[in-house]
């Protein structure tokens, strides 16, 4: 998860998560009403962006916001922790101690570059259960995936990870649906190449845009997620 590996911005997050995309409010009231027993101890938010998620669901929790961009100018709970940097870091990992909940919301696709350094972190880790918010790609999404990866260089969509995470078993999953909706065409446009970890050329816009006028009648489609629970 370094940052001169990705081409989004802290803006671009608020952006998707604010304006354009309803998945964070449904994260956290799944989170609320079926999986605050899961957490507990210290709670490690890998690529926590603003953090709303988990201030909002554990606030009285000892959490700590990892992330490679700088989310500083955005409140969390007093119990709360943010840290501006990259979770393969050991050094980082040293200086917050014990942790015994790792909690990654659509992260995956900036930290599967090496996925041996990828499993030699979750080890090092060696929390006791690990949240994650996938994207399913059966959907209309998983249509764009596709076409970003034949028709785009260096795109770099969420991809499940084969046996990812690591030396845990599956414990509990709920299925959701997002809504992604924009006013204008070239808007969705913009988020689809967020989505995929794409710059915003001229390029770029003009043959994903042709892409989605071609399949969608209106600036939106919905996104079929899960909330999955791992524990060792």
């Amino acid at each position: 998860m370094n940052k001169n590996n990705i081409t989004i911005s802290s803006e671009d997050v608020v952006d998707f998560k604010g304006v354009y995309c309803d998945e964070n409010p449904i994260i956290r009231d799944i989170l609320k009403n079926d999986f605050s027993s899961f957490f507990e101890g210290t709670i490690l938010d890998v690529g926590g962006g603003t953090g709303d998620i988990l201030s909002e669901v554990i606030p009285e929790k000892n959490v700590i916001h990892l992330d490679v961009l700088d989310f500083s100018d955005k409140e969390i709970p007093e119990k709360h922790t943010r840290l501006t940097g990259d979770f393969f870091n050991r050094e980082i990992i040293d200086k917050i101690g014990s942790i015994d909940v790792m909690f990654m919301s659509h992260v995956q696709q900036f930290i599967d570059g090496d996925l041996e350094k990828l499993k030699s972190a979750v080890e090092y880790v060696n929390t006791k259960k690990i949240i994650l918010v996938e994207d399913m790609n059966d959907d209309f999404l998983g249509e764009v995936m596709r076409f970003s990866l034949l028709h785009f260089e260096n795109a770099n969509p969420e991809v499940k990870i084969e046996g990812f995470p690591y030396g845990y078993r599956l414990a509990k999953s709920k299925p959701f649906v997002a809504t992604l909706s924009a006013a204008t065409f070239l808007e969705l446009t913009k988020q689809c190449l967020y989505l995929m970890d794409l710059k915003h050329t001229d390029e770029n816009i003009g043959r994903m845009l042709a892409f989605l006028e071609s399949k969608l009648s209106e600036p939106k489609f919905t996104i079929n997620q899960e909330i999955n629970i791992y524990e060792k």
